[in-house]
């Protein structure tokens, strides 16, 4: 029989690989937010005004003045005369100077980072690292055991002269730079 902390263990795992298609793959959430990481209200919100009276049909006009304040922390661009290359730019607004002189380049994370964008920042960073050198570890042993080959007695038995060997080699490692040029973008 298990004990009261193992099963307690055993359903917080249930609970996480349940969340989970067949328990490795992640499921789409939709989540009620913009691109700018607002809340979208999903309830419509009623704009009937209770007033006290009934309106009568007459020559009075209401006027309703609303005032929108917005504080913004962004420095918009000139867009008009900027040069043909800041197109590639990914960031169409930057951080300010003041903000940017905060933020300590020593940190890992910044002050107004939340709890889950730590924990999302993290999840990346961990899951570029494991790809990074596994892709490494892979062109190492590909390499050894190229070059182990080689020594072996390739060289004579599909007579290889000259270069053969730098571009053999020379072909793992432009096939490692292709296939890292997606994950640049990740």
């Amino acid at each position: 029989m298990f004990h009261s902390s193992e099963q307690q263990e055993m359903s917080k795992v249930a609970t996480y690989f349940g969340r989970l298609k067949w328990g490795f793959l992640p499921q789409r959430r939709i989540v009620d937010e913009d691109e700018f990481g607002n809340f979208i209200d999903t309830q419509e919100e009623s704009s009937d005004v209770d007033l006290p009276e009934p309106l009568e049909k007459s020559g009075s006009k209401i006027e309703v003045h609303i005032e929108v304040v917005e504080s913004t922390n962004l420095e918009y661009r000139d867009e008009k005369n900027r040069p043909w290359w800041k197109f590639f730019d990914e960031f169409e607004y930057r951080v300010t100077k003041e903000t940017k002189g905060r933020r300590k380049w020593y940190k890992w994370f910044h002050e107004d980072d939340t709890p889950e964008e730590r924990r999302l920042i993290l999840k990346i960073d961990l899951l570029l690292t494991l790809y990074s050198m596994m892709a490494y570890w892979i062109k190492y042993l590909d390499s050894t055991n190229l070059t182990n080959a080689y020594i072996g007695g390739l060289r004579e038995s599909i007579n290889m002269q000259g270069n053969d060997f730098v571009n053999t080699q020379v072909m793992f490692t432009v096939g490692n730079i292709l296939f890292q040029i997606p994950f640049i973008y990740v």
